[in-house]
């Protein structure tokens, strides 16, 4: 009797966040994924070859050491942007170009405010 396959997807919804890591071993790339991590290492070094994103560019001209895990089990979208940002404010010199999360940062601060808003109010009742 044959075994039924496992599915190794994550949850839906769940991710993994890595980062690309230089020679000197600073994060300078921050991605997410479903995939396993060397399936998707292995998509970064093949679409290096024609892509002109500064990510492919980078791996292109040999300066991509590897790879290391940020975190399992994330939120897709929410988990990545949190990252990016976290090592922005960091002063990390990441070579992620794109804004579309920035969206994810303004709500996430809009709903903070209104939790305040709220606690104050209940704390003034």
């Amino acid at each position: 009797m044959r075994k039924a396959k496992q599915n190794k997807r994550a949850v839906k919804g769940h991710c993994t966040v890595y980062a690309l890591i230089d020679l000197e071993g600073r994060v300078r790339y921050i991605g997410q994924t479903r995939q396993a991590m060397r399936s998707r290492f292995s998509y970064h070094r093949r679409s290096a070859k024609i892509d002109t994103a500064p990510v492919c560019v980078w791996i292109r001209n040999g300066f991509c050491s590897g790879y290391e895990i940020i975190q399992q089990n994330a939120y897709w979208d929410i988990s990545e942007a949190l990252w990016i940002k976290a090592y922005r404010d960091a002063g990390a010199r990441l070579l992620n170009v794109s804004k579309e999360h920035d969206h994810i940062y303004a709500a996430m601060e809009q709903r903070y405010e209104i939790r305040l808003k709220i606690s104050s109010l209940r704390a003034a009742a």
